[in-house]
């Protein structure tokens, strides 16, 4: 489903990936493990299309660069690290997930909205809610019915528990699995602990200073 063929990327002449290959396929979880600075969520911006980049990222044989943007998100969207701050302050929740269905030209929008709450364990009350009023376990749940929202098939997780409690963390990651089985989504997973990674992935990579060190599971 996902090729990523000789990633290199690099911002003001500092390589922060350097030279990747790597595959996902489809209904499978690729892991990404590494200290800080190690250039895994840079990995994940670069197939985000956040980042310019050399090599090739494929999608199903695509070209992501021969994608526009909207292209891109029908296919792939991101779960950031920090929720609050991926959120817009002065959206309310009902606001964020209606957005992209607004810039798809999207009609059924509130049925799609109804089904993605229900889908992350949320109830209709909270749509009128702004982030601020959310728990930090309600505002990632949040996050991730706005990825679903235009059902795609490849999500990319960025650290998507370290804000959270343990307890919490638990919830969240039982919800991705749960979402996985049910939507045959595929995930690429960065996380700073070996374990919350082989809890949902199928296969492990180590990133140290910027490259991929295979490390399967």
């Amino acid at each position: 489903m996902l090729s990523l063929r000789n990633l290199t990327v690099a911002i003001d002449g500092k390589i922060l990936v350097d030279n990747i290959s790597l595959d996902v396929a489809a209904g499978d979880s690729f892991g990404l493990v590494g200290p800080s600075g190690s250039g895994k969520s840079t990995v994940l911006r670069a197939i985000a299309g956040l980042v310019d980049y050399s090599g090739e990222i494929l999608f199903e044989g695509i070209n992501m660069k021969s994608l526009s943007n909207l292209e891109r998100a029908k296919r792939i969207n991101m779960v950031f690290q920090d929720p609050y701050g991926s959120m817009h302050p002065r959206h309310t929740v009902a606001r964020a997930l209606a957005e992209p269905l607004i810039i798809h030209g999207m009609a059924d929008r509130q049925e799609r909205i109804d089904q993605a709450i229900a889908e992350v364990g949320l109830t209709g009350d909270l749509l009128g809610r702004y982030p601020h009023q959310l728990s930090g376990g309600q505002r990632q749940r949040a996050a991730i019915a706005r990825a679903l929202i235009l059902k795609p098939r490849l999500l990319l997780l960025d650290e998507p528990t370290s804000a959270l409690d343990m307890t919490v963390q638990a919830d969240i990651l039982d919800l991705l699995e749960r979402l996985k089985r049910t939507h045959g989504l595929s995930y690429l997973l960065v996380a700073h602990t070996p374990a919350i990674v082989a809890r949902l992935c199928e296969r492990i990579g180590r990133m140290e200073n910027g490259r991929l060190i295979p490390d399967g599971c």
